[in-house]
Formats: structure tokens, sequence, C-alpha cells
């Protein structure tokens, strides 16, 4: 999603000139958005004139010269720089396939279980799995905690009525042992497909995310309103300064939230 909303971005600002390299899995995105347009290079398409770009876009990178015919250079384009200048357009090319959005529907039905009307729903994604060693151990961060949660359902409580708090997680356990009874929150039964967890996010309201690309898509797609965990990574490493720069992977009107623990992080 990443790769091709980046692609599409860079289109929307060099005359629509995208196409999708030919070894891009794009039939597996197509059985998921119906609605995607960009198409695929054949085969046998040969690059010329590399183009090289960063982790986020520099406004020197926004034109690609038109002798290049092919983007290279840094693996995982996550940056919202690459594409927030269409989101409207992207929203149009990641719609879910009408299977999906009904099993969004019925999980929002079921999570609005004191039947309130006209509910506002607050989709909340827990990552742990991979980022409680991947990340947080190689790349010296800390983990989303309790207070974070609790800094984040204030700030929806204090902005808006008749809420329903959405949980999806890779572990949702440790969500019904620390977030369900505690917090209030609704945690929902495990899904068919990481898909499905994400289209539920994207038919929410607002969002409550911790780290990581598939919190970020869920949130970008509803819209609203969007808290992240922000700082979560020791500052001044080459891994912050070059491929997770804070204010290039997160839209300036998205709010972060800090919390106490980021004190064990080397910060000034």
């Amino acid at each position: 999603m990443c790769t091709y909303a980046s692609l599409y971005g860079l289109g929307a600002l060099n005359k629509d000139r995208s196409i999708v390299a030919p070894y891009c899995n794009l039939k597996h995105l197509k059985s998921i958005f119906e609605h995607l347009s960009l198409p695929q290079a054949p085969l046998l398409y040969i690059p010329i004139n590399t183009s090289n770009l960063l982790s986020y876009l520099k406004l020197e990178d926004r034109n690609i010269p038109a002798t290049s015919n092919f983007i290279d250079g840094f693996r995982y384009p996550c940056s919202y720089t690459f594409f927030d200048h269409a989101q409207d357009e992207i929203r149009r090319e990641f719609q879910f396939s009408e299977d999906l959005q009904r099993h969004a529907r019925k999980v929002l039905s079921k999570a609005n279980v004191n039947s309130l009307k006209n509910p506002t729903y607050v989709a909340i994604h827990v990552r742990r799995g991979d980022y409680q060693k991947r990340w947080l151990d190689i790349f010296k961060g800390v983990a989303v905690n309790k207070e974070y949660f609790q800094k984040a359902l204030e700030y929806f409580r204090n902005k808006y009525q008749r809420l329903v708090f959405v949980v999806v997680s890779d572990d949702r356990l440790w969500c019904i042992n620390h977030l369900s009874g505690i917090l209030g929150v609704y945690v929902t039964e495990e899904a068919p497909t990481p898909m499905h967890d994400l289209a539920v996010m994207a038919h929410c309201n607002h969002t409550i995310m911790t780290y990581g690309t598939f919190g970020f898509w869920g949130a970008y797609l509803a819209g609203g309103d969007v808290v992240y965990f922000d700082k979560f990574l020791e500052p001044n490493t080459s891994f912050t300064k070059n491929n997770f720069i804070f204010d290039k992977m997160y839209p300036p009107r998205w709010k972060g939230i800090v919390t106490t623990n980021i004190t064990k992080l080397k910060y000034s």
C-alpha cells in the first residue's frame, strides 16, 4: 500500500506518468481494493535513467525527469510526503471490496454494545508481535504503555460524545487483559484476515494508533482525528535520522502523544 500510494502521489505530480513495476504484487492488492487505477508494466520493461529517492519526498525530487522511467531508492517508501497532496484520490483508490465493507459494518454494529444513537467510532490499533523485539530492541525504542492509551482516550472523550472505542490487534489477549475491562474499550474478535481488521479501522471516524504502517493506513483511510504514539524511538540514531523521521512519517494534522516512559531514551 505504501509503495502504490507513493507511486500514485508521484504520478500526480508528474503528469500521471506512473505505472507499477512488473514484479510488484498488484494482483494481491486488487483482490482487496477494487478501484486501483495504475497499470502494470510489461515483463520486459527496461529501466532507463533511474531516479533515486530518499525515505521521504524532498522538494527538489517532486519533479521526476522526463528522461527517467524508473524510481528506486529507499526500500519502504512510507512517508505521507509522497502522497498526501492526493489524499482524496488515494482514499478512492483504496476502496475495500464489498465483502470487506460488509464485515466492517457488522463488527462496528456489534461493538456498539450500548446501542448508542449515531455513535462516533474510534479505532484503536495495538501492534505488538514483531515490534516487541525488532523495533524496540534493535532500534532502541520503548513499548506503548497504559499511560498512552489513557491519554489518547481522554483526548477523544474531551472532544466527542457517544463514543465507541474499537480495538484491533495482533495480540487480542493482551488487549483483553490490559485494556478492555480497565479502560472500557471493545476488543474485536479474531478476524479472518488482517485486511478485515484494516477495513474495520477504515470505517471508523477517528483513530488511536501505536506504531507501524498497518495502523497508519487504517488511520489514513478513516480520516478524522488521529492520535499516535510519539517519540518512541531513541533520537539521533542513523535509523531515526535517515529512515524513520517522525515529522516525515505522520501528517502535521495528526496529534502525537508522549508518555513518561520515553525518559528511558536519550532525549535532551
